[in-house]
């Protein structure tokens, strides 16, 4: 099947899997983006081939164990040197409530540029918004995380998934937590949350099997109940991914709370 032939939207369903859960009991986010792969390649077969360059996911609700999920995809626009990019919306198929918006753009072969028309048809509220433009804070504490690529982190071409790049910076923010004294009991103790709202990725290559990857984090951005890290993906001393991790700060009760000083003023580098 062409891009041309399968230019409108296209869907697959699936329903949540216990083993797609984290301790919350949600879906974990970056088990999400298997899904919007999967759906991909049911709906143009030669994505098995395609490589991601660039990756933005917006999480509106979780979604449960058990839950069927309608996954959407469609076109956006075509570029050069065969770049595609598709705009993604998962939607509980219990109510039509969306849970997730995205877009992934592809560095693809086997199609020759196209003009699409802007799509008049897509239901109200799919497409993903653009970002909102972080504000840097300037001299936050950097945060360094090592990890050896592991054979059964790869998949069929000999590299990681995204799915894999997205637990590692999620793994390298847990222990930065730690490294200033903050483990996720301290945190219940304090009554915070912090939960992932968006991520944006930017891909410069996959890493492979043996290979060492460094994670270099900080706080990019901090507000009263939200907050932005920056984190850099390192291959072999290389860059192998840059990544931008929204989040708001929440109590127990899911209300929104700014985070403890003391938690803010060590992930700035500052003094207790």
């Amino acid at each position: 099947m062409s891009i041309i032939e399968n230019e409108g939207m296209s869907t697959w369903r699936t329903r949540v899997h216990i083993y797609e859960l984290d301790s919350l009991g949600h879906v974990n986010n970056a088990n999400y983006y298997p899904y919007l792969q999967q759906a991909t390649e049911e709906a143009w077969p030669k994505a098995a081939g395609w490589r991601l360059k660039r990756l933005s996911m917006e999480y509106a609700i979780p979604a449960l164990h058990g839950t069927e999920l309608a996954i959407h995809s469609w076109v956006e626009e075509t570029g050069d040197a065969g770049m595609l990019t598709l705009g993604y919306a998962i939607e509980r198929c219990a109510d039509q409530q969306i849970l997730l918006r995205a877009r992934l753009a592809w560095e693809s072969a086997g199609y020759e540029k196209m003009v699409l028309s802007p799509t008049d048809d897509l239901p109200q509220g799919y497409q993903l918004k653009p970002a909102r433009l972080a504000k840097e804070w300037p001299g936050g504490r950097q945060f360094r995380w090592r990890h050896h690529v592991r054979g059964y982190e790869t998949g069929r071409n000999g590299e990681v998934s995204a799915c894999q790049v997205l637990r590692w910076t999620e793994e390298a923010r847990a222990q930065a937590a730690l490294e200033i004294g903050w483990s996720y009991q301290r945190m219940q103790e304090a009554d915070f949350v912090s939960v992932v709202t968006r991520h944006e990725f930017e891909f410069t290559r996959m890493p492979r099997a043996g290979e060492e990857v460094e994670v270099v984090s900080r706080i990019y951005e901090m507000r009263k109940v939200r907050g932005t890290w920056r984190h850099d993906v390192f291959c072999n001393g290389e860059l192998a991914a840059a990544a931008f991790v929204g989040g708001g700060f929440l109590n127990s009760a899911g209300q929104p709370h700014p985070p403890p000083a003391a938690l803010f003023n060590r992930l700035l580098g500052r003094s207790p």
